[in-house]
């Protein structure tokens, strides 16, 4: 597939229905009027405010701690290695994102594509680039699981807590 993902055989969204009845019966009328969406989202979110934003500062905090990668020493030294074997095979990209920036987006794979991704592998291989950094990434997550061993306890807490919750207003909504 290349750059690509590979296809998800079986996967159909249905698309909402998009009727005047059913808009104003989940949003209300033009005037904020009726609508259960709102009422509904907020009787299901606000009780997990706590959850939410804590989930949402630990993704990001994680998100930079693996991230980080990019801006060693080591990937930098990483990168140019694998900037020179690209070269030498006749292609002139700066770092390995770019061919997957070029590549990745919607439309047909290209067989162009194809022999790009095979010579990128070729030379991450000879590097050791996506081995050096599945290695660098998985000491910074263990360090970033180390020092946010209480946040995630927490947050454990915050979810069977708001579980709860859901299953009380799920029980609420239900009864007859």
């Amino acid at each position: 597939y290349g750059y690509h993902l590979p296809p998800t055989p079986g996967l159909v969204i249905p698309p909402s229905p998009d009727t005047v009845e059913y808009q104003q019966a989940l949003g209300g009328d033009e005037n904020g009027h009726g609508g259960c969406g709102l009422a509904s989202q907020q009787q299901v979110r606000i009780p997990g405010e706590g959850m939410f934003a804590l989930y949402g500062y630990l993704t990001g905090s994680l998100s930079q701690a693996t991230y980080a990668f990019w801006e060693s020493t080591e990937a930098q030294e990483l990168i140019q290695l694998w900037k020179a074997c690209m070269k030498r095979a006749g292609y002139l990209f700066d770092s390995p994102l770019d061919p997957l920036r070029i590549y990745s987006a919607d439309g047909p794979i290209a067989p162009e594509e194809i022999q790009t991704r095979l010579t990128d592998l070729q030379c991450d291989l000879e590097v050791s680039f996506t081995r050096s950094r599945s290695a660098w990434e998985r000491a910074a997550f263990n360090e970033w699981m180390d020092e946010n061993a209480l946040n995630l306890q927490e947050l454990t807490d915050l979810a069977t807590e708001y579980n709860m919750t859901l299953l009380e207003l799920e029980s609420e909504s239900l009864q007859p």
